[in-house]
């Protein structure tokens, strides 16, 4: 599939009509809500990991040729999915992080990408990180309506059903999410 039509094909998946790459968010401004504050990291790991499943089994991850063949690209994109869900946004924090937070070394299987491993796969998958993030953020908006005791994800795994706070209000900002990812690594380049 050439890159115009991966594009096209992302466009109708997120009912995008215009193709600018402007990941600027007219949301309102408060700040994204840390998906750890609402539910257990296990189940926000089952969700990050199902997202980028159907990402991936959708071919919508792009091959970024500068990034090593011993990095996997769906495990980047979990890694990217899961830190901006949890309102880590800079690339730096996230090559750190992955050493150090239990969460993200389960993601990454042990491998560990660095910083420029990070903002080459953002630059290219900017509109499949958004997609999976979306996911994520609804199926935890879902999660928070609901009642039921037992949750299952689509692929049938259990979820504890631990839901911290049933009261906020989660916005499906993901394109806001990855605009303060990008903001940051500008900053922290121009310091």
């Amino acid at each position: 599939m050439k890159i115009n039509e991966k594009d096209d094909e992302m466009d109708k998946i997120m009912n995008r009509n215009n193709k600018t790459n402007d990941y600027r968010c007219n949301c309102n401004n408060s700040p994204p809500v840390n998906l750890l504050e609402i539910i257990e990291d296990r189940d926000l790991i089952h969700l990050v990991i199902e997202a980028t499943t159907e990402v991936s089994a959708k071919g919508l991850v792009r091959r970024v040729n500068s990034i090593p063949d011993w990095v996997p690209h769906n495990m980047v994109l979990s890694l990217m999915t899961y830190a901006y869900a949890t309102c880590k946004y800079s690339s730096e924090e996230l090559a750190e992080s992955v050493r150090k937070d239990p969460a993200l070394r389960y993601l990454s299987s042990g491998i560990f990408p660095d910083v420029s491993t990070f903002i080459k796969f953002r630059r290219a998958n900017a509109h499949t990180i958004v997609y999976a993030l979306n996911n994520v953020l609804e199926n935890v908006k879902g999660l928070c309506s609901n009642k039921a005791a037992s949750i299952k994800t689509n692929s049938g795994i259990s979820l504890t059903g631990i839901i911290k706070n049933r009261n906020c209000e989660l916005a499906i900002d993901g394109e806001k999410r990855l605009g303060l990812a990008v903001m940051n690594d500008c900053l922290e380049r121009d310091v």
